[in-house]
């Protein structure tokens, strides 16, 4: 509010001395400029403004409105405060790891990579992650480990028992 009241005390002087004086008016005749039909300006403007209306008119599908409204939650989501903290940091903590000798190193492997990178490739890898995401539970994890601590002794076991067969065999 105090912007405009400034504007208003910095420009009334530049208008009070542009202003012509009465005495000036009456002084010069009138004159008056012949115009242009105003139907040849407003038939123009309309004809620039309708395309602008057909192509807004477009926007009106509600579809393009429920994906305008996805888009600026999503956003909303993303600019949020943990996410974009959490984004931050990740970018902070990556661009260190973006060396230019990675970069170099990396930009060499790219086109032997790319001929992995197949649709099918990526059908079989989401395949393969998803199977490992079904097999990997917790309860398969826990028995795998009790397996492994159970079978740690028998090792041992057998490390001796070779051991000492390799020992008599050299005469050790």
């Amino acid at each position: 509010m105090k912007f405009f009241r400034y504007l208003t005390a910095a420009l009334l002087p530049v208008f009070a001395f542009a202003t012509p004086s009465l005495i000036q008016l009456a002084a010069e005749p009138n004159q008056v400029q012949p115009r242009a039909p105003a139907t040849s300006d407003i038939t123009s403007l309309l004809g620039n403004i309708i395309p602008d209306i057909q192509a807004l008119t477009s926007l009106h599908d509600p579809t393009v409105i429920s994906d305008i409204k996805v888009v600026v939650v999503g956003l909303a989501t993303v600019f949020s405060g943990d996410t974009a903290n959490q984004t931050k940091t990740l970018i902070s903590e990556a661009s260190g790891l973006l060396t230019p000798d990675l970069v170099k190193s990396v930009s060499g492997l790219l086109p032997s990579v790319t001929s992995l990178l197949t649709s099918d490739t990526i059908k079989e890898i989401g395949t393969l992650l998803t199977n490992a995401n079904n097999l990997l539970t917790d309860k398969f994890v826990s028995q795998v480990t009790e397996l492994i601590n159970d079978v740690a002794p028998l090792v041992s076991a057998v490390a001796q028992v070779i051991t000492t067969l390799i020992s008599a065999v050299l005469g050790g």
